[in-house]
């Protein structure tokens, strides 16, 4: 049973990182530069977005480290299928929308030979009838399933699936916001030494508070005694030192970033 574990540990392990590094790539070489920040287009030797990855850990650190507000393992479980449920129909409201944009100015587009419905008014139609099926599905996908109307969990589930969702919008508009920054900037360098310690020091902490808070109350019971704090002051080291490295560059204002 334990070699079936590791053996199946190491096998979803590996399906992730195909899954983080696929939709890392598309995300980072379908989007035109200008509208990204120079550092998330660096590519490696071998062709690989590095800095992507980086935010793709500190986004999935977030979100686990919020997750550890939660009572139990299996609601962290639960909650972060369920917040896929939310995500996941919530960006495909960008397809649908693109879609409408597209048929709705088909005088500015002109695509091959296919086209998906020849009238105008059928792919308006069906866009916005997607669009708005989907938009449905991704606002009932707010309200948690696994915890009862009223209670403290219902409560933190549904602060946690508002602000996550938030979150990733906000995101989603700061990125063209720093590119248009770096690009008027001289070097590059969009904010100054105060914003960049700034910026460490609240990620600090944040991220350190929520992720002991979570690993104390949540994860790591009580009976491991003095093991339990020497995990946590493990775990705050590797966030400080994850943190520390990526924001080196803005706080020595250095563009690692070479056109």
């Amino acid at each position: 049973m334990y070699i079936f574990a590791a053996v199946q540990g190491i096998y979803m392990l590996a399906q992730l990182a195909v899954i983080l590094d696929a939709s890392t790539r598309i995300f980072l070489g379908d989007v035109a530069k200008q509208y990204m920040p120079k550092q998330l287009t660096k590519l490696t030797s071998d062709g690989l977005p590095i800095n992507g990855y980086w935010l793709t850990t500190a986004i999935c650190g977030i979100i686990m480290a919020l997750a550890g507000m939660l009572p139990q393992i299996n609601d962290i479980f639960n909650w972060l299928l369920n917040l896929n449920g939310i995500v996941s129909p919530a960006s495909t409201l960008f397809l649908f929308w693109a879609y409408i944009m597209v048929r709705k100015h088909n005088e500015q587009y002109h695509g091959g030979d296919y086209v998906y419905l020849k009238h105008r008014w059928a792919g308006l139609t069906v866009g916005w009838w997607m669009f708005g099926i989907t938009a449905l599905l991704a606002v009932l996908g707010f309200f948690p399933v696994d915890a009862v109307f009223g209670t403290g969990k219902w409560t933190m589930e549904m602060i946690l699936n508002i602000g996550v969702t938030a979150g990733m919008i906000v995101l989603g508009f700061l990125m063209p916001w720093v590119a248009k920054r770096q690009a008027a900037a001289r070097g590059g360098i969009a904010f100054g030494k105060g914003t960049w310690y700034t910026l460490t020091g609240v990620m600090l902490v944040v991220l350190i508070g929520l992720t002991s808070w979570g690993l104390v109350e949540s994860l790591l019971p009580a009976s491991m005694g003095l093991l339990r704090w020497l995990v946590v002051l493990a775990v705050d080291a590797v966030i400080f030192v994850v943190v520390w490295g990526m924001t080196k560059d803005g706080r020595t204002q250095v563009s690692s970033y070479q056109d």
